[in-house]
């Protein structure tokens, strides 16, 4: 994996990007001010790259947020903690005027493009904007033209679940009825879907069941151990490095070495005449 660094700055988005639930692009500020300071602190120019990935927000700076939250829809301000970095979704890349830069989402959808949670977490805090190429997210879509499989369900039977903003998990089918079906996520979270065309029930932005297959889960859990490892070298202090042993070091450096991001052979000062 790839990471870029955008720029660096104090997190923000347009109005607009709240007012019509898109969410879907971000800039950063050249320095934070008060809501009755009339300057023009003017946008951070931001690096240009492209392709599909992952865009985060590591904190550098930390205070509390001036946003009153979205209040119809019930997302406030948090304050993180300095060296949190912060997932803000995964999508296209793109930039729009004015120094926004967002991603766009591979399922079409109109908004949430981006994890309003977390750009409500990281709002008027001074970040890193990182983005992190990767490979882009096989959609578990249901057949298009037959959806027996649905009829055939049972319970202890394994499902995939499709979200449309966060990633795919693997479920199991708890109960189901003539015209549903109950499945519990890993969390321990049961949801009701459609047996009839696998949708969740009551969802304004509706999940959608997929038929499980091993190729499916082993996707899944690459995506996670992705991001997980994405958010633990974003973590890792010159400290912890010092705590590495010989053996340990080899083995990163030889990973960093088959993928392009580490050149010579580590000097072993160990040894007699180095």
């Amino acid at each position: 994996m790839t990471t870029h660094l955008l720029g660096e700055g104090v997190f923000n988005w347009p109005r607009m990007e709240r007012v019509s639930d898109r969410y879907g692009y971000v800039h950063l500020q050249q320095e934070w001010k008060a809501m009755d300071d009339p300057r023009d602190v003017g946008y951070v120019p931001l690096a240009r790259h492209k392709g599909y990935g992952q865009l985060s927000a590591s904190i550098l700076v930390t205070r509390k947020s001036q946003h009153i939250g979205d209040i119809v829809r019930g997302f406030y301000p948090s304050t993180p903690a300095s060296g949190e970095t912060i997932v803000l979704g995964i999508g296209t890349l793109d930039y729009g005027t004015e120094g926004n830069v967002g991603l766009i989402p591979q399922d079409g959808r109109d908004t949430d493009w981006l994890d309003p949670e977390a750009l409500y977490r990281c709002h008027e805090q001074t970040v890193q904007l990182l983005f992190v190429l990767c490979e882009p997210r096989k959609e578990h879509a249901m057949p298009a033209q037959s959806h027996a499989w649905l009829d055939a369900l049972q319970p202890g039977d394994k499902v995939i679940v499709s979200r449309h903003l966060y990633n795919p998990f693997v479920g199991t089918v708890t109960r189901c009825t003539p015209s549903q079906v109950l499945v519990t996520a890993p969390s321990g979270q049961t949801t009701r879907y459609r047996r009839r065309d696998g949708r969740e029930v009551g969802a304004d932005r509706p999940d959608w069941l997929a038929p499980y297959t091993e190729e499916g889960a082993a996707d899944i859990r690459l995506t996670a151990m992705r991001q997980t490892l994405t958010s633990a070298l974003h973590k890792i202090s010159r400290t912890q490095i010092d705590q590495l042993t010989m053996e340990e070091c080899r083995a990163v450096l030889e990973v960093l070495k088959a993928h392009g991001l580490y050149g010579a052979p580590a000097v072993d000062t160990t040894q007699k005449g180095a």
